[in-house]
């Protein structure tokens, strides 16, 4: 059973006391009111939008202790349970997918929040206009932050234009996805200890410039899309420790000359090669350039007007973004 519920605060009432609810949406109409939140045993999916704030059902917050709820997927928009408000985030210790969107208040990395998330997998954030990051100090410690979110395997954000340094993420991460962020420079050294990643995009950065040297410890990375990054000007050395890429994308980075000596080796071995509005690279793998003779084995490659397939829409099937997971309790 699944039931939308769009500013009336009565029928908000109704919902919370049906014990077969699956998808649940609640959304205020003008921002301005309260939700008064109670979890259901039996949903499986939420959406809440728009709303000033949330406290629990029959009391203030902190007067009372919420059982978790199964819920699986979690969706908020233009409301931020804040770290003051632990308890809404202990009913959902069960969660598997959290999408934050719209988010003006969130500015940092809420380790504290996600100290009770163990079983999140996938976190995307979107059109938080002041999300920064992480913090340069973490706020809980070392220790703490590199045991956080211990299952995560995909975290995007998209569009968040002032976000400047990536949270660190949990050794379990497959997929980073960064998109439309334009304050965004470099991706840190630490990257390199995430030993599962598997995909790696960088999408629309503008400012972004520096991919670590640590690049060649990934030696699990099957994709690396870089896409619209036009101050990127080179690829770092080292890369021939990316023994199990598969899929390279270099588009609109129009200052890479070259790719380094250790990436050089890795390209006989991919299965799909997309090379466009990097004038100088496409020089290299066309008719005649010093890199032609790696493409021949290759099965899929698009090198600006030269291509073999439809290699978009076989690069963006096979590339599994982290978007899919955000479920819509309003659909």
């Amino acid at each position: 059973m699944s039931m939308t519920v769009k500013g009336n605060k009565y029928l908000s009432c109704f919902a919370a006391g049906l014990t077969t609810l699956h998808k649940l949406s609640l959304e205020s109409q003008d921002g301005n009111e309260t939700l008064s939140f109670q979890p259901w045993e039996s949903l499986n999916e939420l959406f809440l939008g728009n709303y000033n704030s949330i406290v629990p059902v029959g009391a203030k917050e902190g007067e009372q202790s919420i059982t978790p709820t199964k819920c699986q997927s979690l969706e908020i928009s233009k409301v931020f349970p804040s770290n003051t408000s632990l308890w809404f985030w202990k009913c959902f210790t069960f969660l598997n997918s959290l999408c934050i969107k719209n988010w003006d208040s969130l500015i940092y990395w809420p380790e504290e929040v996600f100290s009770f998330l163990n079983c999140l997998e996938h976190i995307n954030v979107i059109e938080c206009p002041n999300f920064l990051g992480s913090k340069l100090e973490s706020t809980v410690g070392t220790s703490i932050t590199e045991v956080l979110l211990p299952k995560l395997q995909c975290l995007l954000i998209d569009n968040c234009p002032n976000l400047v340094e990536i949270p660190k993420c949990s050794l379990s991460i497959q997929e980073l996805d960064i998109q439309c962020c334009s304050k965004l420079h470099y991706l840190p050294e630490w990257l390199g200890n995430m030993v599962a990643l598997k995909w790696l995009k960088i999408w629309e950065c503008e400012s972004f410039n520096t991919l670590p040297l640590s690049m060649g410890d990934l030696a699990r990375l099957e994709s690396l899309l870089i896409i619209g990054c036009p101050n990127l000007a080179y690829l770092p050395e080292g890369m021939e420790g990316l023994k199990a890429l598969k899929q390279l994308s270099m588009r609109e980075c129009p200052k890479i000359r070259a790719l380094p000596e250790g990436l050089l080796q890795q390209v006989k071995n991919l299965n799909q090669l997309w090379i466009e509005d990097c004038p100088h690279l496409e020089r290299h793998f066309r008719k005649y350039g010093k890199y032609r003779h790696l493409i021949s084995e290759i099965q899929l490659t698009n090198v600006g007007e030269e291509s073999t397939s439809n290699l978009l829409k076989d690069l963006v099937l096979a590339f599994p973004s982290c978007k899919n997971t955000c479920f819509s309790a309003r659909s």
